[in-house]
């Protein structure tokens, strides 16, 4: 079977037919259930959190709340392609300059909550987060939230994995 992702060489719509294979999928899908991993309580738990962003990032209902907030996020995650940049990072890139936008201590904040030890604590402090400074406002969906928080707070580690995968594929 072959792996099968929007990626940067491909359009990040639907209607575009433009899905990549090979190794860079593999690599991005690879990095992406890695990272979801730290905030999920299982693999099936953080493969199904992957499985809703990836759904939802294409989705009407994500336009249009997107579109409430402010953001063009078909045209920012087009801009982002135009730049090589997948649809998974593009997103997380918006996502980021919205809450630097609303807050800059807002992704500090993130990052410094996914290194609570004690889960409980951890999901109590993210949950707050995720409230105060709206994420909500872009995703009802929890599981989706369970991928975001730990992509937002660990994107340099998301990359160093997707590079190594890429190297170890020659």
């Amino acid at each position: 079977m072959k792996s099968r992702i929007r990626s940067s060489g491909c359009s990040p719509w639907p209607n575009d037919g433009g899905y990549c294979s090979g190794k860079e999928a593999v690599a991005e899908i690879g990095a992406s259930l890695q990272i979801a991993k730290i905030g999920a309580g299982s693999t099936d738990e953080a493969a199904n959190n992957f499985k809703n962003f990836l759904t939802k990032i294409f989705a009407r209902d994500t336009q249009k709340q997107f579109a409430d907030l402010g953001i063009d996020l078909q045209g920012s995650i087009a801009s982002y392609k135009a730049a090589g940049i997948s649809p998974i990072e593009g997103m997380l890139s918006v996502i980021e300059r919205y809450l630097n936008a609303k807050s800059p201590e807002a992704l500090a904040g993130f990052k410094s909550a996914m290194k609570i030890k004690n889960d409980t604590a951890r999901d109590e402090a993210l949950q707050a987060l995720a409230k105060n400074f709206g994420l909500g406002d872009m995703f009802a969906d929890m599981q989706v939230m369970a991928f975001i928080r730990p992509m937002l707070a660990n994107m340099d580690r998301y990359r160093e994995i997707r590079a190594g995968a890429l190297r170890g594929c020659g």
